[in-house]
């Protein structure tokens, strides 16, 4: 390891392991024969934005998928068939795509690993150390261990900022890990300043259909909102909504995120009554797409009838405060 170039070493957080289910999950997915890899990423529960960082994919054939927010940074996909995927939209900064068909590396990927590649061995197994320790924080924070996650999401977002420039996919994708630990142990303000910073980059340096601008603008939309920052997170969330069905389509997974999103920012802001109307077509549209027992549409169906319940005692408390002559 480069003690030169970070101010803690990766192995020095020895709590932080990648989890087996997670391993499993995934070759799971690889053993399925089905032309959709989306469709079995998200039937397997698995993240697209972190679950293939630096896994073996080899030979796969990934049909006509569309891989757009896919991150395979460091992945092996060699000998894969992209011929009939849509790869616009997906990372792949550092994977090996030997005798990969079908896939054509674009200016920004080309620079990147060609940085990469002129690193120092030390420096390139650093990369890889905090790589692996990025894959770790976010299964961490997954799990609720939040300050675990915010340990070492800090360290291997810190490698990232001394070794590779600002624009690097991995770079930026600590970042939104980042500020997300940040936001989960409590440290608002902070989650909020990484949260615009990241943004900015991000609009900057890919433009707003970027799938990294994207999760940039959801996250800076949900950091709005921690921070109590009703009017702007209403705006801003509306404004992240409308990026999302442009580019993306209405139905599209982040789409529907962003407009979950945009529910809670009206809820911040009180008008709890289109927060409400919202997640009920929301969970609508879940249980069309996802049908009634997957993760997204049980979680905010718990959201609505845990709402339906605060508000019910809500009102039977000002009820009985009216019938007494308390006010």
């Amino acid at each position: 390891m480069s003690q030169s170039h970070t101010q803690q070493d990766p192995a020095d957080i020895t709590d932080i392991t990648v989890s087996a289910p997670l391993q499993q999950k995934v070759e799971a997915v690889l053993q399925q024969k089905t032309a959709d890899f989306r469709a079995m990423t998200e039937a397997a529960g698995l993240d697209p934005a972190h679950s293939f960082r630096g896994k073996t994919l080899r030979n796969l054939d990934f049909g006509t998928s569309n891989l757009w927010g896919f991150d395979f940074t460091g992945a092996d996909l060699s000998g894969s068939d992209f011929s009939q995927a849509k790869t616009e939209g997906a990372c792949f900064v550092g994977a090996t795509l030997d005798d990969a068909l079908g896939y054509r590396r674009d200016d920004q990927t080309l620079m990147a690993g060609k940085l990469r590649s002129s690193l120092s061995p030390e420096d390139q197994a650093t990369l890889a150390d905090a790589q692996s320790l990025l894959n770790a924080s976010a299964s961490l924070l997954k799990q609720g261990h939040s300050t675990e996650a915010l340990k070492g999401a800090e360290v291997a977002a810190n490698i990232f900022a001394q070794l590779l420039p600002e624009e690097d996919h991995s770079r930026i994708a600590a970042r939104l890990l980042l500020q997300d630990a940040l936001a989960a142990a409590g440290e608002q303000t902070a989650a909020l300043e990484h949260a615009d910073s990241t943004y900015q980059t991000c609009l900057r340096t890919f433009g707003e259909a970027n799938p990294l601008s994207l999760a940039a603008a959801r996250s800076l939309a949900r950091n709005l909102i921690a921070n109590q920052r009703a009017e702007e997170a209403v705006s801003f969330s509306r404004k992240s909504s409308e990026m999302h069905d442009r580019y993306l389509g209405v139905t599209h997974p982040d789409s529907l995120e962003s407009l979950e999103i945009l529910a809670n920012a009206f809820d911040a802001s009180g008008e709890h009554d289109l927060a409400d109307l919202m997640r009920l077509e929301l969970l609508s549209t879940y249980k069309d797409i996802y049908g009634p027992k997957h993760l997204r549409t049980s979680r905010l169906e718990e959201q609505i009838n845990r709402d339906k319940k605060i508000s019910t005692n809500f009102l039977k408390s000002n009820f009985n405060n009216f019938r007494f002559g308390k006010k």
